[in-house]
């Protein structure tokens, strides 16, 4: 097996700990010379990184042994919301700003706790490019890790998951944020570079447009447009009838494969259950078996 292809990671806040499963499973196959490139956009970019690193030691337990507390704070999102209204409309906010997820833990964890190997990063011979919102120019950016000046900076900015963390990230000039659910493969910028390649998208969950889902991704929409007015309102839900039809697109192409977790494990964005984290990480591990075998079956 020489074939080698392209790896997309996608986000999903907890829910990426499938991604990062199948990350680990790929390094146990010593699948690492068949990658020509990798992407990774929000919690996909840190999968992608410790994927790259060979870390599977321990980057995938920081979703099972050190986010499932003080992470997600489900409690500061109604008066997380009022703040950011007041934000858009008075250009103040009153006391401390709420976030409801807690990046800068995230952030510690992998500077001091769980260390990112930089160095090793830096030397790999496959590039790793990081997705990011440039908010202004209303375009995608991606940023090669191995690379950037700051990585740290960088991966910060692909995890700045706007509305539910209001921050941005000045990454070569630009105001980054990250709004992966947006669009959240890419699709069309993926194919468009590797139009030759086998692409392989590791998606950590696969939504269904539920009756009221709608209406709550309007909501989060507008919410975000507070945050920053160059936003759409109807932003989420345009991404995700994008996602929708990117799906159906992959699973017609002989050239593209699509990884998710099985049904019977699948979990939301928000879960802090460890039992539950690492059944699905179990899960994308063997679900990683996939990929060496549609590389074999085209050699």
């Amino acid at each position: 097996m020489a074939e080698k292809c392209v790896l997309y990671f996608s986000g999903g806040t907890m829910a990426g700990v499938f991604g990062a499963g199948v990350g680990a499973g790929l390094i146990e196959r010593n699948f690492d010379d068949h990658v020509e490139a990798i992407y990774g956009g929000s919690a996909g970019a840190f999968n992608a990184a410790y994927f790259l690193t060979r870390q599977n030691s321990i980057g995938p337990s920081i979703y099972y042994e050190d986010l499932v507390e003080y992470f997600i704070l489900a409690r500061n999102i109604p008066f997380g919301v009022f703040q950011r209204f007041c934000l858009r409309y008075f250009g103040i906010y009153p006391g401390k700003l709420r976030q409801a997820v807690n990046i800068d833990l995230l952030m510690d964890i992998v500077a001091n706790k769980k260390i990112l190997d930089l160095e090793k990063l830096k030397k790999s011979p496959n590039p790793i490019y990081v997705k990011v919102r440039d908010v202004k120019n209303k375009k995608w950016a991606f940023i090669d890790l191995r690379t950037y000046h700051n990585p740290l900076q960088l991966l910060k900015a692909s995890v700045s998951v706007v509305p539910y963390f209001l921050s941005s990230e000045n990454i070569d000039n630009l105001e980054c944020i990250d709004h992966c659910l947006a669009d959240p493969l890419t699709l069309d910028f993926i194919v468009a570079r590797h139009p030759d390649s086998k692409i392989v998208f590791v998606v950590n969950y696969v939504e269904k447009m539920r009756l009221l889902r709608p209406v709550a991704m309007f909501l989060e929409g507008v919410v975000a447009n507070w945050c920053f007015p160059e936003l759409e309102r109807t932003c989420f839900i345009k991404g995700m009838k994008k996602f929708e039809q990117d799906v159906k697109r992959i699973k017609k192409d002989p050239n593209m494969l699509l990884i998710t977790p099985p049904e019977h494990v699948s979990i939301t964005g928000y879960e802090t259950d460890p039992v539950k984290l690492i059944k699905i990480y179990e899960a994308g591990k063997v679900e990683a078996n996939k990929i060496v075998d549609f590389l074999r079956d085209r050699v």
